[in-house]
């Protein structure tokens, strides 16, 4: 490897770091703005979803859940980013009361939860389930107004680009 290709490796690796540390400042100004604006901000969501959590299973186990925060508060941030805080509330409460022995051997761990959360999702009723809605991630103009719609025109564009 040249000196020239190793500089070229380095730079790309900082670049790297530098894209996440930017895009952690940015989180940070937009919790900054949400206090600003006396809306809740991510720290207060956490602090909720701890809250709640422990609640729960200490009426389960007694004591108080101990939190590694730093994992911990990754995954609830992780979570929070595809499920809103209101549902992973329910989605706790679900979890905790389950009686599946797994769980209950590991004590109803928060790890646990966070890597099956999709298991306790609330089941929606068959007349709100529809393939005919306007599909959420569309970005064609006119936007797809199906499943169906913007599968075929997804398809129709990879083929294109061969």
């Amino acid at each position: 490897m040249t000196d020239e290709s190793k500089r070229l490796e380095r730079a790309k690796k900082l670049m790297e770091a530098l894209q996440v540390a930017q895009t952690q400042v940015n989180e940070l100004i937009d919790q900054v703005d949400k206090v600003l604006r006396g809306e809740v901000a991510m720290g207060d969501t956490l602090k909720t979803l701890e809250r709640h959590w422990d609640g729960l299973w200490s009426a389960r186990y007694g004591g108080h859940y101990v939190w590694n925060y730093t994992r911990d508060r990754a995954q609830w941030k992780r979570l929070l980013k595809n499920v809103p805080p209101e549902e992973l509330l329910r989605r706790s409460e679900t979890f905790l009361r389950d009686g599946d022995p797994f769980n209950t051997r590991a004590r109803h761990a928060f790890a646990l939860f966070a890597s099956t959360v999709n298991r306790y999702t609330t089941e929606l009723p068959a007349s709100e389930l529809s393939l005919d809605a306007p599909p959420v991630d569309c970005h064609h103009q006119p936007q797809c107004q199906s499943d169906q719609e913007h599968s075929r025109r997804v398809s129709a564009e990879a083929r294109d680009a061969r």
